[in-house]
């Protein structure tokens, strides 16, 4: 089933002269769709702007498949040509959506089955998930979604970073616990974990027998602690994802499959061979700077240990992406890695990995509202609200949806009040509350032994027309998302659909009688433009992982 925006395109491309226009939104009053092929092919070959925008409309005018699409078409500003579709079309689209098959609206093929890995929310395995990484909870799962429907085939992927500095810390700040809870005078740093789940599990793992050496012991006592810690800490995360309605498809380990199997080792072998890295100070330094860098960077540390540091992780994580074979690997970072953005994209061109391969989000940060009062987090002062303990006072559907009303790139605040109201002021709530007004009017229709589908479709008024483009404009956004990776785009679309549907429930009879319920005059033509937008919304929904209640 094509989109409008798809049949303008067809109409406008034996007329664009080859440039590659674009077909957009203009402001309502100025119709449903824009285009700037006049604009480009002044720009390309010559010629007045206005004048080219007058010679297409004309010739949009003489052809008799596109004048019965088409009802106004007039120039605007330097060669704009803003377009409103013909009330023919619209009833046509309408009984397209009614009459046809529904269960494909919207997807496309613009992956091409293309593989996709997608990792995100991979946070450190040093505390329960935090608030902040529902935000990115949400959207990955939610990409993940969008991205399947629009032909691409993913893996959904959590990096554990089992390994390293930050994993150290954690098994010696629950071995300090540990001793503590056994009566040991101890010191503890500031730069140890502090949360109070740092004592839980340090008091799990006495109850749990597994160390059996001396308490005084540290060292020994913290590689225990650590080992304890993660999987812990890691059956708690999975626990939070899965209720969170994520199900990830690959738990990759970064100690397992890079740091133990010898990959890291290895990829830093293919630099030095590619002259990529020199020794200086006793560490191993990456030549950074030939790839963009402002400067070199330590990918193995000096000393006894000779550790590597977390880039050289990077690097192999990297590598071995392209070895299992994926056309594009997202990553999705907090803002607080922005700096890691330029490192691992100069790895994978050291690499020789492809660079158009690999894409990096960023997200930013989320000040949870309480009130009037924003709250400000830190994991290792133990500052923090748990995602878990999030979802125990506000339910999935609104949590998600909330993390997604807004662009990746903007700090968002999650107003705590707003997201338990169950009112129409609640974005989610309303969203829902337009589908299952239309659930109720079918059920009625059913139960009252009523058709609608079979009978002619009469003429749409103007709060039909533009419902009936706005459900159109549905695959026109999924396939945008696809392109770009704007999922904040489709909650958008939801909010402003349902907003049209409510404005036409309320100002629309569909069925009338107390004794015996009967459609009112134009009740078929109208519950069709309810019932398409009904099954859109749930389509949308859907795809943000937010269910789709028929009674509320």
């Amino acid at each position: 089933m094509f989109s409008f925006r798809e049949k303008i395109q067809t109409f406008l491309k034996p007329l664009s002269q080859g440039v590659d226009f674009e077909v957009t939104y203009p402001r309502p009053e100025f119709g449903h769709y824009a285009t700037n092929v006049a604009f480009l092919r002044a720009k390309q070959g010559g010629g007045a702007p206005n004048e080219i925008a007058q010679e297409i409309i004309t010739a949009l005018r003489a052809d008799p498949v596109s004048q019965n699409f088409f009802g106004e078409l007039s120039v605007a500003g330097p060669g704009f040509i803003n377009m409103k579709l013909a009330q023919s079309a619209l009833n046509q689209g309408l009984k397209d959506l009614v009459l046809g098959d529904l269960a494909n609206f919207g997807q496309n093929n613009f992956g091409g089955g293309k593989k996709v890995n997608l990792e995100f929310i991979s946070a450190n395995p040093t505390g329960p998930l935090v608030v902040v990484a529902g935000r990115a909870a949400a959207y990955g799962d939610a990409l993940a979604r969008i991205l399947d429907f629009s032909g691409f085939k993913v893996t959904r992927e959590y990096f554990i970073n089992d390994a390293g500095r930050q994993v150290d810390i954690l098994g010696r700040s629950v071995a300090r616990r540990y001793q503590e809870s056994a009566g040991l005078k101890v010191d503890f740093p500031d730069d140890f974990y502090q949360g109070d789940y740092v004592v839980q599990i340090a008091k799990d793992l006495q109850e749990s027998g597994i160390f059996s050496g001396s308490v005084e012991d540290f060292e020994d006592l913290a590689k225990v602690a650590q080992d304890f810690a993660i999987e812990k800490i890691i059956n708690q995360i999975k626990e939070t994802t899965e209720k969170f309605g994520i199900k990830f498809d690959n738990w990759f380990s970064e100690r397992k499959e890079l740091q133990d199997s010898g990959k890291v080792t290895a990829v830093l072998k293919e630099l030095t061979a590619a002259g990529h890295t020199y020794e200086e100070g006793g560490a191993v330094w990456f030549t950074g700077t030939k790839f963009g860098l402002e400067q070199d960077i330590v990918v193995r540390r000096s000393g006894e240990t000779q550790m590597t540091t977390y880039i050289a992780s990077d690097f192999a994580y990297a590598k071995s992406k392209a070895e299992r074979g994926f056309d594009l690997n997202i990553y999705l970072f907090g803002a607080d890695h922005h700096g890691d953005v330029p490192r691992v994209y100069a790895g994978v061109e050291a690499l020789g990995l492809g660079r158009e391969k690999f894409k990096i989000i960023l997200h930013q940060m989320v000040l949870l509202k309480k009130g009037e009062t924003l709250v400000r987090m830190s994991k290792r002062k133990g500052e923090v609200i748990f995602l878990a303990d999030l979802l125990q006072e506000v339910p999935v559907d609104v949590v998600r949806f909330f993390f997604l009303m807004q662009s990746l790139d903007t700090q968002t605040e999650f107003d705590l009040d707003l997201a338990k109201e169950l009112s129409n002021k609640n974005p989610v709530y309303y969203a829902q509350y337009a589908q299952a007004r239309v659930r109720s009017i079918e059920k009625k229709i059913v139960a009252g032994g009523l058709s609608w589908r079979d009978q002619v479709l009469g003429e749409l008024d103007q709060p039909g027309q533009e419902l009936v483009v706005e459900i159109y404009r549905f695959p026109e956004v999924i396939e945008a998302i696809a392109k770009d990776l704007q999922v904040h785009r489709l909650t958008t679309y939801i909010s402003e659909l349902a907003g049209k549907v409510h404005h036409f429930y309320d100002n629309h009879r569909i069925l009338t009688g107390r004794e015996e319920v009967v459609f009112e005059t134009d009740g078929p033509g109208n519950m069709a433009v309810l019932w398409a937008s009904a099954e859109v919304l749930k389509k949308a929904l859907t795809l943000l992982g937010v269910s789709t209640p028929e009674q509320m």
